[in-house]
């Protein structure tokens, strides 16, 4: 107990160096977060129905491409293990040249589990789970254009044997 308080009381001016230096951020912290002298705090003006109407933000452009899909690119072959998950992504390459990811076009694209007694498929998020050992297979499709398809093999290995837990025991004394 007496070197655990002499090793404390050694630390002391450490701890108050560092109490006063996290102070001193917050505080030029928080004077950034005052109102700024451009905005005063007067009194606001209420708007009269004669004004004319506050602008409306301008919606993104839709995410949707208007050329039809050329090219799927993905991975081909993909390695898991029992019980891990992966998120499928690629890129489409539509007619006008352009390439976007699985995101922006996911209402065009169809996922189709060959092997669903080894592999589980969330559609909505693009996430494969490897059930169980073996070969499966995704296809990936554009709804319009069947005959476009990518095809994914996904080798699933076994697990490991399970580690004895007699060998990840350590000895600790306490006194």
């Amino acid at each position: 107990m007496l070197t655990i308080q002499a090793h404390l009381k050694h630390a002391k001016p450490f701890y108050i160096c560092l109490n006063a230096t996290l102070l001193l951020a917050s505080l030029v912290l928080l004077t950034g977060c005052g109102p700024s002298p451009a905005r005063t705090q007067g009194p606001q003006a209420q708007p009269s129905a004669s004004a004319a109407p506050t602008a409306r933000p301008t919606p993104l452009p839709s995410a949707a491409p208007d050329a039809p899909i050329q090219a799927i690119l993905t991975s081909q072959e993909l390695e898991l293990r029992v019980s891990e998950e992966l998120m499928l992504i690629g890129d489409v390459r539509l007619a006008n040249g352009r390439q976007v990811s699985f995101d922006a076009v996911m209402n065009q694209l169809q996922l189709e589990n060959q092997n669903p007694d080894l592999l589980q498929l969330d559609l909505q998020n693009r996430i494969i789970r490897a059930l169980k050992a073996g070969t499966a297979t995704v296809l990936i499709s554009a709804r319009n254009q069947p005959e476009l398809r990518a095809r994914i093999t996904v080798q699933i290995a076994a697990l490991a044997d399970a580690i004895d837990p007699n060998i990840a025991l350590v000895d600790v004394e306490i006194d």
